[in-house]
Formats: structure tokens, sequence, C-alpha cells
């Protein structure tokens, strides 16, 4: 019984392919004429109305190499400084061109997909993209040393109360022991005002020179800068007009096939039921 089903189910499908074959050679003049017809007309309209579309991958590094200060900058480690280049990436603006940022954790990478319908100008978007980089990071290291900078002063202006705090109890103090005491706090003390000194010159110099001190905190480097490629080239779009033209050309053999059935069914006269209910 099931061997029965078995052998009539594959014949059915013998039978399907036999006529698929059989339709394809009655219509083959018809479904050539009419596919080549359709995929010149598809080719030709969107060569004319499609605009070219171009990509390109970029492969950055971003490293920081901030310098150990009293006031530390909020941005010292690889993945805080390339996720915030993934922010200034996300919000630059490039001309005539659209960047899709993605950071890479293991590599500690920024893959960058960019995008144009002008490929001179994505041929130049490396060197641009690196400048916008430069640029954001530089403003932002501006606002940076500036805050750090009045929070240094207050620092500063501390310590320096708290000296002149402890030489007043120096010069009153008679015991020995707490007067040796007051003086190690003393030492200390100046010795942070020292350093803070230090800090300070340096990020006044920095805030002088931001190019060169952006330059000296932040290297960013292109590792890796791909051709400028088409989206969607001229061979993918011949391939899809065609299988699309072929696919209606199906359908306009199939309704022609159907026609003349059709026009036979409506020709023959429509009987009339002349009986009668008694």
């Amino acid at each position: 019984m099931q061997q029965n089903k078995q052998r009539l189910i594959e014949n059915e499908d013998v039978a399907i392919f036999l006529n698929i074959i059989q339709f394809l050679r009655h219509n083959s003049k018809f479904l050539g004429v009419a596919t080549a017809v359709l995929s010149a007309i598809a080719i030709t309209f969107s060569l004319l109305t499609t605009p070219k579309q171009y990509h390109k991958q970029l492969t950055l590094s971003v490293r920081p190499h901030f310098p150990e200060l009293a006031q530390p900058f909020p941005t010292t480690d690889v993945n805080q400084t390339s996720a915030l280049a993934l922010e200034f990436l996300n919000n630059a603006d490039l001309e005539k061109v659209t960047a899709q940022p993605r950071y890479n954790a293991e590599a500690q990478q920024i893959e960058l997909n960019l995008k144009s319908p002008d490929a001179k100008a994505l041929s130049t978007a490396g060197p641009q993209v690196v400048s916008q980089l430069k640029k954001s990071f530089q403003e932002r290291l501006s606002h940076t040393l500036e805050t750090n900078l009045i929070a240094l002063n207050l620092q500063l202006k501390r310590c320096k109360q708290i000296v002149a705090q402890l030489e007043q109890q120096i010069a009153q103090s008679s015991a020995t022991k707490a007067k040796e005491a007051l003086e190690t706090q003393r030492a200390s003390y100046i010795t942070a005002i020292v350093s803070l000194e230090s800090d300070k010159a340096y990020m006044e110099q920095s805030q002088k020179n931001l190019d060169d001190f952006t330059a000296q905190v932040i290297s960013i480097w292109v590792l890796k800068d791909s051709s400028v490629q088409q989206t969607r080239s001229s061979g993918d779009i011949v391939v899809i007009a065609i299988v699309g033209s072929f696919l209606m050309a199906v359908l306009a053999a199939l309704i022609r096939n159907q026609l003349p059935r059709l026009k036979d069914e409506q020709s023959k006269p429509k009987k009339i039921d002349t009986s009668t209910d008694i």
C-alpha cells in the first residue's frame, strides 16, 4: 500500500516536471523575446534613475597617552577613549559622506563603514575623518583642561591656607614633639604645593598649544583604508533585471495560453433553462 502511494507521488512529480518542460519548449520563443525586451527596459530604467552609491572601509586605532597629574584626566583608558571617538564619529559632519562606526573591543579598533554617492569624496574621506577626530578631541581636551585648572587652583589655595595655619601653630607651639609633627605636616603640604604648581604650569602651557598637546596625548592611526567600491555593480543590476523579467515573461505566457480557452468559453451560447415548475 505504501509502495503504491510512493509510486503515485513519484509519478505526479514526474508529470509536473514534464509539464514544465513542455511549457518552456512550447513558449520558448515568447519567453526569450519577452525576457530580452523587459530586461532591456528594466536595466535602462535602473541605470538612468537609480543614483550610484559607493562605499569603503576604514579601520582606526585610537590610543591615549595622558601624563600622571595630581588632577587626572577623565579618559585615560583605551576603551574609554575609543568610546569617546565613537561618539565623535557618530556626530561627525563629513561632506557628502555618511559614517557607520563600530568598536571592536577585542582588537581595540574602530571599524568605519563609509558611504557616499560621490566616489571622489570617499577617496579623500580617510584624512577628513582623522582631522575631524583630532578637532573633536581637541575641543573636549580644552574643556577638560579648563575644568581641571579650576579644581587645581582651588586645591592649591586650600593647601596654602593649611600651610599658613601650620606655620602659625608652629610659631605658637613650645613642645618639641608637637612642633616636629606640625613641621612634618607642613613639609608634606609644601611638597604637594610644588607638585600642584608644576601641574598647573603644564596645563596652562597645554592650553596655549592645544594642537601639540592633543597630538601628544591622543594618537590616531589609520590601520586599513580600503579602495572605493560601488555598492551595487552593473552586473548585479543585470542579473536582477533578467531574473525579474523572466518571471514576468512566464506569468505573461501563462495568461497568453489561457486566453483561447477563455474566448471559447465566452463564445459558446449559454443554455437557457426552459423548464418550469408545476
